[in-house]
């Protein structure tokens, strides 16, 4: 079971869910597209489809394989609601899936399917003590990380950010290039609030990096396909 991540969540009733480790952290309204070849996952897709929607927790491995003896994963996921499905006559499929709730894994379990699950409890989307000078804050920092690195590259970068505090912390987590672990920690954040501070403070520094390095990253955008109200 991996460590907790740092928060103070209000525990809530734990619930079995299935299991997609990946080297990648989803955040909530990104787009994840995905290729289904495996059979476990293939077991995995055909078990989920019988539910509504059918879903299945993201969980980025910190260290080793899924079925190596000494992997770590981290403590908070996401799950991935699939919205899109095109399957293949070898048993193959084409998955879109959408990020949504936060999760806290308990226990991740290995025995009874072939593919992993966990226990898992869910966790609360809290604004915390956010203001609209916040927000408009971290909106003109993006703005202008995204003006450095037209600057570098010539590439115009087109997004639209929402003003609703916690759409925007996910949607900026996804969007700014940053290590794993940043976005890792930018998930496992309490509140919205904490997330729009910190990502203040990471994409000043990445800004100072790009504009020190005079080098552009990989192409920054991320798939984004906003959330339906409820």
């Amino acid at each position: 079971m991996p460590a907790p991540e740092t928060g103070d969540y209000v525990r809530s009733v734990t619930e079995r869910i299935a299991l997609f480790p990946l080297g990648h952290v989803l955040m909530p309204g990104a787009a994840l597209p995905l290729h289904i070849f495996e059979p476990r996952y293939q077991a995995m897709i055909a078990d989920l489809l019988a539910s509504t929607p059918p879903a299945f927790g993201v969980l980025s491995i910190n260290r080793g394989t899924e079925t190596s003896d000494d992997v770590a994963f981290a403590g908070v996921g996401t799950m991935a609601e699939i919205v899109n499905r095109r399957p293949y006559p070898d048993g193959t499929s084409d998955l879109l899936a959408i990020g949504s709730r936060r999760f806290r894994v308990r226990e991740v379990l290995r025995s009874g399917r072939p593919y992993l699950r966990a226990e898992v409890e869910w966790l609360p989307e809290t604004v915390g003590p956010v203001t609209p000078e916040l927000v408009a804050a971290a909106r003109a920092m993006f703005e202008r990380y995204v003006e450095v690195l037209r600057t570098l590259s010539g590439e115009k970068i087109d997004v639209a950010l929402t003003a609703d505090p916690v759409p925007v912390s996910y949607q900026l987590a996804g969007l700014v290039q940053l290590t794993r672990q940043d976005r890792q920690n930018l998930l496992a954040a309490p509140t919205a609030a904490h997330r729009l501070h910190a990502e203040l403070v990471l994409m000043r520094r990445e800004i100072t990096l790009l504009q020190r390095t005079r080098t552009a990253p990989i192409d920054p955008r991320a798939l984004w396909i906003s959330p339906t109200a409820s």
